[in-house]
């Protein structure tokens, strides 16, 4: 009787075991993007713009921080907000090992001057100015200097060109980033 009622513990247990469900290993979340700053040397304005993608599995999504600040007038519009890159979140993409990033896409941004909504296009490229890959301490992401390249368009016109060199007047910083060890590694 003992002997059964052990070999059914034992069936049982396995019983269980099998029918639990797998513990499933999460697919762990990466991201990805670009930062850009440019600003001209004599006027308190410039341009910033975070765009970072964040990589879930099959899920993606992807945030663009902008901030035009000038705080003298509201001649140009002003904006200070984060919005999603809107169809496709893979518009912003980063190579592999850095050497490029790319933000081609559209969002409605709010223009706090006029209380009006407006459409900003994205045309811009960034192409690594250096070999070196570094690790930001504050974030823990892979990054790499860049020359920054492209235009954003406001409602179809031309808002901010980044298509000359920056000479005396105008400063630029711009690097892509990963949370993935970039391949290969220089």
């Amino acid at each position: 009787m003992s002997k059964r009622f052990t070999l059914f513990i034992v069936l049982l247990s396995v019983l269980l075991l099998l029918a639990a469900p797998a513990m499933v290993q999460a697919t762990p979340v990466r991201y990805e993007g670009i930062y850009l700053h440019e600003w001209p040397r004599r006027e308190p304005f410039g341009v910033e713009i975070t765009a970072t993608k964040m990589i879930a599995g099959g899920y993606r999504q992807s945030l663009v921080n902008i901030q035009y600040i000038h705080a003298v007038t509201c001649y140009y519009p002003r904006f200070n907000e984060t919005v999603v890159l809107q169809e496709d979140p893979d518009e912003l993409s980063v190579s592999r090992d850095l050497g490029w990033g790319g933000l081609h896409g559209w969002a409605i941004v709010h223009d706090q001057c006029s209380n009006t909504d407006m459409l900003m296009e994205f045309h811009v490229d960034l192409f690594a100015n250096t070999p070196a890959v570094n690790v930001d301490p504050a974030t823990g992401y892979y990054t790499r200097e860049a020359r920054l390249t492209g235009y954003i368009l406001l409602n179809g016109e031309i808002y901010w060109d980044f298509s000359q060199e920056p000479h005396g007047d105008y400063h630029e910083y711009a690097y892509s980033f990963s949370s993935r060890v970039p391949y290969p590694i220089y």
